[in-house]
């Protein structure tokens, strides 16, 4: 291994020299060994079966690798490569031959060719834009590697898999491309969901204080009306348009309690059939659209469950019964509210999907059985989801099919889906696995198997489970609302105003420093810079530790927090002390922007709350 390259590694990606330290040490007799080349350039043979096999080409792998990335038209369109299999690195130099300012990544599953090229190549030649190495030394470490990238890169990404290794090692290039793509869809999807909802869930923690205040518990206190009693969580799959009538018979005899999740509200009601109750929890400005239907038409008698992250515009005009639970998300009724009966809250963990938080909330109940309706988490050959919907095309389109995955279906065959739709399956089989005592059954027809709620056809368990009538009492509607510790608020209220005061001194206190360091930037002065970085960690642990940015500022820039974090990372060993302070100051300042006008924002919001809690507190 060239010298250069053994100091360059262990400078910058320490963690894959580590793997290759280890896994030299255990190296064994392997099939792996470097040729010549007709042309005399070095490629690698690869010996199975009696066979010779070659990672590049035995004549003129430099020719190989020019006519490859002249077939790689995507490149081009990406900020990020991500080149799997190394090789040496013919196809990779290239590259960065023609896309010179495009960074990238490598990823070699192989620890003896990596090494194989670095006998050959200086890495350091690439050193502008090579973001991340990573190397395979145990089946476990490709988890580690996805999620150590996922979590670093920010832009667009290109994936380019190296020929030779989908035809040498197929079944591993398969399993990594497989994983490759959920991961980075998780990814995108987490993130999408961050920018989306961070803030604003913060502000419905906020807004809905007052509705909470006003209304009961339905976690807490609603147990006596729902243990041990079946209960039907229907969703707005396609299946759910063939299971009307098992739904009318239900609803009925009254055999077990139906609630609606999503949109599966405005296909009932279509269908002349009122849920015993909705349930709610998406905290996006849409999420008021869901119900639309309901206030149009006035419906007074669907009791909506609401987690008390929701968007506060689906409360704001809701004309049923409202009854809410806490979510774990919630930062803000924890600390404002106490009960009078010094009783502890009933939580629920956050999840993608409204279904497995009510499948959770009904399981806290103590209903049982719970039997999952229209929960397909997949699509049938012409829909999405079912009819009925007014805000929603329920059939599949083209453009649907894009970046479709299969799953196995409760019937044992294979059956489209979204990545999304497959994300919160799996979600829903995590939750399953912890429900030991409660007896979940799947019924939807043709939906993707959900492990842990076995499949049985609706009408098999009305007749086999449901076979007790009136099961549903209406006096579960007739919950009162919590007596809450009002003293207890106001004291609250008064102290977090100081939390934020302190909080925005802090702030203060990082503009004072940022004018110091700019003093020392311009003088060149080390010395002194260095003294700031100290008072600078002292000022971020005390920002850090504050309350106020623990329970609302931290929840509100989450994503832009990891970049903060990821910038420290970088920034911690270099010598440029005068660059590692401009940078620091460029993007700390950008964040620091952010913190303030959330803090402006929620000093208002939370104003506006104390004033119509106290004023509801007077009147309830």
């Amino acid at each position: 291994m060239l010298v250069e390259n053994v100091k360059y590694l262990k400078d910058k990606f320490p963690i894959a020299w580590n793997v290759l330290q280890a896994a030299t040490a255990n190296l064994a007799e392997n099939n792996i060994q470097l040729e010549i080349a007709k042309n005399e350039q070095h490629t690698i043979t690869v010996h199975t079966e009696g066979r010779t096999n070659y990672i590049h080409s035995s004549y003129n792998p430099q020719a190989e690798a020019v006519r490859f990335i002249d077939q790689q038209k995507e490149i081009g369109l990406h900020k990020h490569v991500f080149f799997y299999g190394v090789g040496l690195g013919y196809h990779i130099e290239e590259f960065v031959k023609r896309y010179p300012n495009t960074s990238f990544s490598i990823y070699e599953p192989h620890t003896i060719i990596f090494e194989q090229f670095l006998s050959l190549f200086d890495l350091q030649q690439w050193k502008k834009n090579l973001k991340h190495v990573y190397l395979e030394d145990k089946p476990g470490a490709i988890h580690y590697n996805l999620r150590h990238f996922t979590q670093n890169i920010k832009e667009d990404v290109c994936v380019v898999v190296w020929p030779s290794y989908e035809r040498l090692f197929l079944g591993k290039t398969n399993d990594f491309i497989a994983k490759f793509r959920e991961k980075v869809f998780a990814r995108k999807s987490y993130m999408q969901a961050s920018r989306v909802f961070s803030k604003r869930i913060t502000i419905n923690n906020v807004i809905n204080l007052s509705k909470v205040v006003q209304t009961p518990d339905i976690l807490s206190d609603g147990m006596e009306h729902f243990q041990g009693k079946p209960a039907v969580i229907v969703a707005a799959g396609p299946s759910l348009d063939a299971e009307y009538e098992n739904l009318r018979y239900i609803k009925e005899k009254k055999l077990a309690y139906i609630v609606s999740v999503g949109s599966a509200i405005n296909s009932l009601i279509k269908n002349g059939i009122y849920p015993d109750a909705a349930a709610t929890y998406d905290g996006s400005v849409k999420n008021a659209t869901v119900f639309q239907k309901v206030v149009d038409e006035k419906i007074t008698n669907i009791p909506l469950l609401f987690g008390t992250t929701v968007g506060f515009e689906t409360l704001k005009n809701y004309p049923g019964k409202l009854f809410h639970f806490m979510v774990n998300r919630d930062t803000i009724s924890p600390y404002f509210l106490r009960r009078k009966d010094n009783r502890e809250f009933g939580m629920v963990k956050g999840y993608k999907t409204i279904s497995t938080i009510t499948l959770q909330l009904l399981s806290k109940l103590g209903c049982d059985p719970i039997i999952l309706v229209g929960q397909n988490f997949a699509y049938t050959q012409t829909q999405r989801y079912a009819k009925g919907i007014d805000y929603i095309n329920p059939d599949l389109n083209k453009d649907k099919m894009k970046d479709l995955t299969t799953v196995i279906d409760v019937d044992g065959n294979e059956t489209v889906t979204s990545r999304m739709f497959d994300l919160m399956r799996l979600e829903m089989q995590e939750l399953l696995s912890s429900l030991d005592s409660t007896e979940v059954i799947n019924t939807t027809k043709g939906g993707a198997r959900i492990e842990g709620a076995p499949f049985i056809p609706l009408e098999h368990v009305i007749r086999e489970k449901l076979t007790q009538e009136r099961v549903v009492s209406p006096q579960w509607q007739k919950l009162k609302h919590v007596e809450y510790d009002m003293e207890y608020f106001k004291k609250q209220a008064e102290q977090m105003k100081g939390i934020i005061g302190k909080y925005e001194q802090t702030i203060s206190k990082f503009e004072e420093l940022f004018t110091e360091m700019n003093h020392y930037i311009q003088s060149r002065n080390h010395k002194q810079l260095n003294k700031c970085f100290n008072k600078f960690d002292k000022l971020f642990d005390r920002l850090q530790r504050n309350e106020f940015n623990l329970r609302v500022i931290f929840p509100m820039n989450n994503l832009m927090f990891e970049q903060i974090l990821k910038m420290f990372e970088e920034v911690r060993f270099s010598k440029d002390v005068v660059a590692k302070a401009k940078r620091v100051m460029e993007e700390f300042r950008l964040y620091l922007d952010h913190c303030r006008n959330d803090t402006k924002v929620i000093k208002y919001l939370l104003e506006e709350m104390q004033q119509e809690v106290l004023g509801e507190s007077n009147t309830v």
